[in-house]
């Protein structure tokens, strides 16, 4: 799969979830555009993205080793003595 920039490739998680931020940026109020300028809100986006990114994928990792590693280890028994 092609990656494009340090993200996932175009279908990420991390590309829907900017893609979906950024479309409710550009409902943001005039007053708000003269407080933040476009490069500003593009990066706060990708950089808090990015972050989502990382804690769900830690998050599901964390869970899935807690969750299946009983069931793993029972399995890994049961394959090594029978």
């Amino acid at each position: 799969m092609p990656s494009s920039g340090s993200f996932g490739g175009p279908n990420s998680s991390v590309h829907q979830i900017i893609g979906n931020i950024f479309r409710k940026s550009l409902r943001l109020s005039g007053r708000a555009r003269l407080e933040h300028s476009v490069g500003q809100i593009t990066t706060m986006i990708s950089t808090d993205a990015a972050r989502l990114d990382r804690i769900a994928g830690f998050f599901h990792k964390f869970v899935s080793v807690l969750l299946l590693f009983p069931f793993e280890l029972v399995a890994d028994f049961l394959l090594l003595f029978l």
